[in-house]
């Protein structure tokens, strides 16, 4: 999955049936083959609330990566990135010292979390 904007991404909350809200890409547990990766590109994202970004896989497949881009921030306001099986690569850049910003998260045992 790609999502580019070229304005504010933010996910937030739960749903009405409790299910925390946000991005996703996965196989369920009965499933097989490869969950999607999810690629975004956008001025800023916020996960708050609950809200979540995951590329996960509980089948016999591998997850999806995920890389954010962002040209403003990615807020942490209690949300989750999660990757049980792939890669999390986060980049935001800094209009005002010019640099680049990168958090890189491999994949170990317990999964790929940031936030």
């Amino acid at each position: 999955m790609i999502i580019n904007a070229t304005g504010n991404i933010s996910a937030s909350g739960q749903t009405k049936n409790g299910r925390n809200s946000g991005i996703f890409s996965g196989v369920g547990s009965s499933g097989v083959g490869n969950a999607g990766g999810i690629q975004i590109n956008a001025r800023s994202l916020s996960l708050s609330n609950g809200a979540i970004l995951s590329a996960n896989s509980e089948g016999t497949g591998a997850a999806g990566n995920i890389e954010v881009t962002t040209v403003k921030e990615i807020v942490p306001a209690r949300g989750w990135i999660f990757n049980e099986k792939g890669e999390v690569v986060l980049t935001a850049y800094d209009v005002n010292s010019a640099e680049f910003q990168r958090q890189y998260l491999r994949q170990n045992s317990a999964g790929c979390r940031a936030f």
